[in-house]
């Protein structure tokens, strides 16, 4: 197995190697291994906000926080190196702010899905709470927009928020957005991206096909509905390959896959998974997903095989740590996006070559000429 100090990037590795351990240490293995308590004591001097800021642009600063907590209470890091007082209160009082969002989106979200199953609805969740229910806090993976898939009701649903009150935008094809309570909904016609491809037609199909196959499992005491686990790895594996590929992942992506595994990796059927992910251009990516999982955020698994390359896991692990260079939640106009998102795939080309089965020219092209000839795509 590949340990994270020998897959390289162009960073300073110290500030990195201190949150790979607060990551693992927070994501709650079984114990802290005793490589990290040593990489701890041989550190003179850690920048605490140089960590801080970074963890913050991850989206996993709780995560993180509760990683120092613990590394504090087994005495892994040394009195003398914790952070200064202050930084400590500026980050727990941020914790509690994410804490706080996190029960008020909650709220709401499940006071929609109650709407909705009163009108017959079922409300199944993509990605936020069915992934962030996995975590051992669950408060504190944070969740953006609240995402999800009425099972076939997409019109239905977008016309019954406008009922309650709520302001409805369709000014894109994949979903819309529903603005309730403070809370934006991105309510799903497709899953995916499928604007003029045949495949990732074929892939959403097979995707709705998983959803309507299976039964309701609620979350909490919600009727909101968490996928089976093989949707989410798919989902998981499609969402964050598509991100990677335009504008880039963060670590929470990282950290998303790997409690997938954890948590639910002995029940995903792991042939199937990655037959599919063969068919659909994403096993290279999967796989690294998961060696990093397994390198860098310490994650054991026995059933989820896979072929190791450090260098292909080395060029996804630096440009994670790059960080997302925002395109979709942008507030520029549409045509900025569009034309940012073709000069990032012709500038990260290498990310195509190494990651996915698609020439990336025909890419271009394909993107091009589906906003043209496919600009409202049915399956």
């Amino acid at each position: 197995m590949t340990s994270d100090s020998s897959i390289m990037y162009n960073f300073d590795n110290s500030i990195y190697r201190i949150i790979f351990i607060l990551l693992r240490a927070g994501l709650n293995w079984t114990t802290i291994p005793h490589a990290d308590w040593n990489e701890c004591q041989k550190i003179l001097k850690i920048d605490w906000d140089a960590i801080y800021k970074e963890c913050v642009r991850h989206g996993v600063l709780a995560i993180a926080w509760d990683g120092l907590l613990r590394l504090v209470e087994e005495n892994v890091i040394p009195s003398s190196k914790l952070p200064e007082r202050r930084l400590k209160i500026q980050w727990g009082i941020n914790v509690k702010r994410i804490e706080q969002q996190y029960a008020e989106q909650w709220v709401i979200a499940s006071d929609i899905a109650l709407r909705y199953r009163g009108a017959g609805i079922r409300t199944l969740v993509l990605k936020g709470f069915a992934i962030s229910h996995l975590y051992p806090q669950p408060n504190h993976r944070p969740c953006g927009d609240f995402d999800c898939f009425l099972m076939g009701q997409y019109e239905f649903g977008n016309l019954l928020a406008e009922r309650w009150g709520a302001s409805v935008k369709r000014d894109f094809y994949k979903h819309s957005h529903i603005r309730y309570k403070g809370l934006v909904v991105e309510n799903h016609q497709f899953c995916t991206a499928i604007r003029g491809s045949r495949r990732a037609k074929d892939f959403e199909r097979l995707l709705q096909k998983c959803l309507h196959n299976c039964n309701p499992v609620y979350l909490g005491d919600s009727v909101l509905e968490a996928p089976p686990d093989l949707f989410n790895a798919l989902f998981l594996t499609k969402h964050a390959q598509g991100h990677f590929l335009t504008e880039g992942i963060t670590l929470r992506h990282l950290c998303d896959w790997a409690i997938l595994l954890k948590e639910r990796g002995e029940l995903i059927d792991w042939p199937l998974f990655h037959r599919i992910c063969e068919k659909y251009g994403m096993r290279l990516f999967s796989e690294t997903m998961t060696q990093l999982s397994f390198s860098v955020l310490g994650i054991k698994t026995e059933k989820n095989v896979f072929n190791e390359d450090a260098c292909r896991a080395g060029q996804l692990l630096s440009d994670i740590i790059i960080g997302s260079r925002s395109i979709f939640n942008s507030p520029s106009s549409d045509w900025w996006k569009r034309g940012a998102i073709i000069f990032n795939i012709f500038k990260d080309r290498w990310k195509y070559r190494l990651f996915t089965d698609t020439n990336v020219y025909m890419e271009i092209i394909r993107y091009i000429v589906a906003f043209c000839i496919d600009r409202h795509p049915r399956i």
